[in-house]
């Protein structure tokens, strides 16, 4: 190759590299933007509450320290691309923002804080959506993230059902023991599930 070779090959270089760095600076600034933008929220809602410019009291409103920055996690995770970066953003912003989101009803005083002991599966619930919408958020190849996410979603939703009922036949005592039984049972069922679809 000769030098008027070598100099295209290198100009072309330089301008691929510095079109990768434009591409790459412009979804750093709009991942910045995106954060900025929610601790500005945040900043304005502790404002707001430690003022009493609104109803909300501190002591009421603390899951926004759960609420927002698992929004944010989930926002940023949406922009990432790489795979295993994206997957991990996307589980722990959902789960902090349902997390969040729970504990403002209780907070709000939409449910009391009593109501609890029939509402603990929600937690594993969570859990197990956050692997769902991680599986459909994220390139779906991985089955790692399904089998976990139906297991802990059908258990949990299992336990509130019983929980709920509230019948004389189900005690607290022996919910415990049937939720460890449900996850076993679908930890076994579901990968054979998959074997023979």
């Amino acid at each position: 190759m000769g030098k008027g070779g070598r100099i295209v090959v290198k100009n072309s270089l330089s301008l691929y590299a510095s079109d990768m760095n434009k591409k790459q600076r412009s979804s750093f600034e709009s991942i910045l933007t995106l954060l900025g933008g929610l601790v500005i929220l945040t900043g304005l809602l502790v404002l707001a509450t430690t003022n009493q410019w609104i109803g909300l009291s501190a002591r009421d409103s603390w899951p926004i320290s759960l609420l927002l920055p698992g929004i944010a996690l989930f926002a940023v995770g949406l922009r990432v691309k790489a795979n295993v970066l994206r997957a991990l953003l996307i589980f722990f912003g959902i789960m902090h923002a349902f997390i969040g989101a729970f504990f403002f009803i209780f907070t709000l005083g939409v449910l009391q804080w009593s109501d609890m002991s029939k509402l603990w599966p929600v937690f594993i619930l969570t859990l197990g959506l956050s692997f769902l919408a991680t599986y459909w958020l994220s390139d779906r190849k991985t089955g790692k993230l399904l089998v976990p996410g139906i297991v802990l979603s059908g258990s949990a939703l299992v336990t509130l059902l019983l929980l709920q009922l509230n019948s004389n036949l189900m005690n607290t005592r022996s919910v415990g023991p049937i939720l460890v039984i449900l996850i076993g049972i679908g930890l076994v069922i579901v990968p054979r599930l998959r074997k023979v679809s």
